[in-house]
């Protein structure tokens, strides 16, 4: 089938809801996908056009596969589902993922953001997408942008990303991107803002600036867990762990990650009883 500005309506005139599933290739330009049923893609297509999911749900599944659309755009409400695929969906190099407005699109199933580009059109109080049964994997080459369509985020951390209730969602990554905040931005005298995951879910800090003065690392053990925290206005220091040798200033290594968080929560290993902490900054 060759797509010329396609639309895919899986509803009938009165609204209600009828499903498609299209097992050939699809061609040429941009897929539109409205109604609230679902449009279920089983080939691995080639069209070269924006994708957009107004309504409903667009599914792929098997060895369904859009690497060639440029855009995938998710409306609130709607749904891509990927979770008919043997393997997490990844986007391609310079792929944009997006949602349409300020609201939640719903991703169901596991995605990989690899070196493609997450867009979030955002408005403080409302997360830009929400996963469900499945993992949002964020790598640290993805290019995250965020347009804040309201005021000026003040100091404090925003939800962009939510996962559902029942615990069958999440968020991860072992290294965060960098993150550009456009639109009406963040209000002067912040620091650089950063991404960061609390419970398995996304969110965009915007710390004040940096405070270079030493501060204390506050330590919690649960089970067999230590969190360490330390202040917002630290972030952007640096964990710094030693477990060989105090003495010698070579042994102290940086905690993975820990220079884009304010937290980090460490599985005890009863087998190594001599592990020490510091912060350092820059």
């Amino acid at each position: 089938m060759t797509l010329a500005g396609a639309t895919i309506k899986t509803a009938d005139s009165v609204g209600n809801p009828h499903n498609i599933t299209l097992n050939g290739i699809l061609s040429g330009t941009t897929l539109t996908k409205t109604g609230n049923g679902k449009l279920t893609l089983g080939a691995a297509n080639t069209y070269t056009g924006s994708t957009t999911i107004s309504a409903g749900t667009l599914a792929l599944n098997g060895v369904g596969a859009i690497d060639s659309t440029p855009l995938i755009s998710v409306a609130g409400g709607a749904i891509l589902d990927v979770s008919g695929l043997g393997s997490a969906l990844t986007l391609a190099s310079g792929q944009v993922l997006s949602n349409s407005a300020s609201t939640k699109g719903i991703i169901n199933g596991n995605l990989n953001t690899s070196n493609g580009i997450i867009s979030i059109t955002y408005a403080s109080g409302t997360p830009s997408f929400t996963v469900t049964n499945g993992t949002f994997t964020l790598a640290s080459n993805t290019t995250f942008n965020v347009n804040n369509t309201g005021a000026a985020l003040a100091l404090g951390s925003y939800k962009l990303i939510s996962t559902n209730l029942n615990g069958s969602g999440l968020v991860n990554g072992s290294t965060l991107p960098a993150v550009t905040v456009g639109g009406n931005g963040v209000v002067g005298g912040a620091g650089t803002p950063a991404l960061q995951i609390n419970s398995s879910e996304l969110y965009l800090v915007v710390p004040s600036s940096v405070n270079t003065n030493p501060t204390n690392i506050t330590a919690i053990v649960t089970g067999n867990t230590l969190s360490l925290t330390w202040p917002g206005d630290h972030l952007g220091w640096t964990l710094q762990t030693n477990s060989v040798d105090l003495a010698n200033t070579n042994y102290w290594f940086a905690y993975p990650g820990s220079a884009s968080v304010t937290n980090v929560n460490i599985t005890i290993d009863p087998a190594k009883p001599n592990v020490f902490f510091r912060l350092v900054y820059p």
